[in-house]
Order: C-alpha cells, then sequence, then structure tokens
C-alpha cells in the first residue's frame, strides 16, 4: 500500500501539502496508505473472525513519542565520565562560563545527568546549571537540528499576515495591529478550539519563587509579577522550576519548547492540538515517526493542526 501510495504523490505532488514558508513533512502519502489499508480492512471485515494485532513494546513506544522531532545521534552521546574539572564548572552555576567549547565538552554528562532515573527536583538541585538557557538552548538544537531562534522569526514574520487572517472569523477574534504578542497565542490557540489560559498561571506582586507550586506535572508558564510593569515567565514541570525566566512570552514560549524536546516531556492533553501547531508553523519541526501528542492523528499530524495550518498558508494578505 505504501508503495502505491508513494507512487501517486511521485506522479502528483500537488497533493501533498506544505505551508507557506514551503515547509512540509512530505507525508501525504502516508494518509493515503492509511486509507486504502482501513478501506480494505473495512472490505474484508467479514473474512477473519479477529482482526491481527500488533505485539507492540509500549515503553519502546513512549521513548519514540517523547523523542519525536529529534535526532538519533543526539541520544547516542551519553556518559558518566567527565573531567572533574568541567563538572567543578557546572556546579558553579556561572553562566559566563558556558563556552560554546565549554558545552560541547560536557554535551555526553549533560545529557546522562538529564537522563538518570531520578526526580526532577532532586537533579535540579544537584545541577542548578540544568536551568541555564544558554545550556537548554544548546542541547535543543544539538537534538533537534533547529535554531529556537526561528521560533520568534518565524512568528515576527507572521504576525501581520496572522492579523489580516483573524479577520476573516468571528467578530471576537479578530485582532489588529495593537494586539500584544500574547492576544495573537491566544487566537491561534483557539483556531484549534483549546484556552491559552490554561498553559499560564500568573502570580501576584510579593511572590517568593519557592512558594509557588504547580498542579500539574507537564510543563506549563509561571508569570510572577514583579512590579513595575514587568513580568517575569518561568517554565515549572513536575512542580519544580526548570528554567531561568524570561521577560516576554515570545520567549518563555522558546522556554516551554526546549524543555519539551530537551527533557522528553510530552505535550499536556489540554494544549496538545496549539503546541503542535506552534511546533510546526513557527519551528518547523515536522515528525515522521512520533508525536509528543497523545492526539489522534493521520499520518502523525492532527487533522485540526494540518486544517490550521493550511488556511493560514494558502491564505492571501492582499484579498
Amino acid at each position: 500500500m505504501e508503495t502505491v501510495a508513494r507512487q501517486v504523490f511521485n506522479k502528483f505532488p500537488a497533493l501533498d501539502y506544505t505551508d507557506d514558508d514551503g515547509f512540509g513533512a512530505g507525508q501525504g502519502y502516508i494518509e493515503m496508505k492509511y486509507k486504502m489499508i482501513n478501506r480494505n480492512n473495512y472490505l474484508n471485515r467479514f473474512k477473519s473472525a479477529q482482526a491481527p494485532t500488533a505485539n507492540i513494546d509500549i515503553s519502546l513506544k513512549k521513548k519514540r513519542n517523547a523523542r519525536a522531532g529529534t535526532l538519533k545521534e543526539y541520544w547516542e552521546k551519553s556518559s558518566n565520565k567527565c573531567d572533574n574539572t568541567l563538572i567543578s564548572i557546572l556546579t558553579r552555576d556561572e553562566t559566563q562560563l558556558l563556552t560554546d567549547d565549554f558545552l560541547v565538552q560536557t554535551q555526553s554528562f549533560v545529557r546522562y545527568k538529564l537522563d538518570e532515573k531520578v526526580a526532577t527536583g532532586k537533579m535540579i538541585a544537584q545541577l542548578p546549571v540544568l536551568r541555564r538557557r544558554s545550556l537548554l538552548t544548546f542541547h535543543f538544537e544539538k537534538a533537534t537540528g533547529v535554531k529556537i531562534a526561528d521560533l520568534r522569526r518565524y512568528f515576527t514574520s507572521k504576525r501581520d499576515k496572522i492579523i489580516r487572517f483573524s479577520l476573516t472569523c468571528k467578530t471576537d477574534l479578530h485582532l489588529n495591529n495593537l494586539s500584544s504578542d500574547r492576544d495573537i497565542l491566544e487566537f491561534l490557540c483557539s483556531l484549534v478550539g483549546e484556552n491559552f489560559g490554561d498553559l499560564i498561571v500568573h502570580k501576584e506582586v510579593g511572590t517568593r519563587i519557592e512558594d509557588i507550586a504547580v498542579d500539574t506535572s507537564g510543563p506549563v508558564l509561571v508569570a510572577v509579577d514583579v512590579g513595575n510593569g514587568r513580568t517575569v515567565i518561568y517554565v515549572y514541570a513536575n512542580g519544580i522550576r526548570v528554567s531561568e525566566g524570561a521577560s516576554d512570552v515570545i520567549a518563555a514560549m522558546e522556554d516551554l519548547f526546549i524543555i519539551h524536546f530537551v527533557h522528553n516531556f510530552m505535550y499536556v492533553k489540554a494544549l496538545s492540538k496549539f503546541l503542535e501547531l506552534i511546533q510546526e508553523y513557527f519551528l518547523k519541526i515536522i515528525t515522521f515517526v512520533a508525536s509528543k501528542s497523545a492526539a489522534s492523528r493521520v499520518g502523525q499530524r492532527q487533522r485540526k493542526v494540518r486544517k490550521v495550518i493550511s488556511a493560514l498558508a494558502s491564505f492571501d494578505v492582499r484579498d
């Protein structure tokens, strides 16, 4: 079936789907393959008393999903061996010491520490440097082959288009040139039927970091009002602060994706479509085998996410 589906898409490449930047998974054939398989299974439903079931290793499947969108070569570099001098620098937790050469030298050891079967709180307490953005960014880019700065770059370049696109939607969803970055994220979230408010927890002025408690285990954003109109946004996972803090919501979203991909977290179910939308449309991480979302998918892509990306990609701002 796959061979036939590939032949169809090779002959008619226009059937495949890409976004307005020309990025696509090249996976259109997978959807057709499963349509043909499902059709044949339906036609043959009376021919066998019981359909064959695959013997799937659940733990292997979970690991594959958690590592979706990353490079196999990255995970192979993990070792508990590291020069004591380098370990000493890691424990000092000083940003200025995290040079490019140092991050390369400690890559395998840091990956080993991230993979250890210990509680998140204990891991961070042992090596607070694991919160540092420069270190996490290095590992994110090694793991995915994608620069995290692409999120802001594509978001900025598409800002006007998204605002204009919103005017074709329901009146209460309309954006304008004064809309904030958060307004735009809330709009994108609403397009896939989810609530951005479920992703971010707000804490008032005077809240101490050590007093913050978060119920959910999956990564969420915690925005702390620090006064004078300023807010610092942290990423919390398993109830523990795992980032050093961001000054704006786009930087916070970058931190959130870094944590998901470096720490192997799955997307929380209530926001899986929105996070997959950001992942594909702005970060251009399009998975081929697995997905960080546990939602139903066709060809590893959620239908609603693909529908929104197609609508945005085909929207002409000149109209």
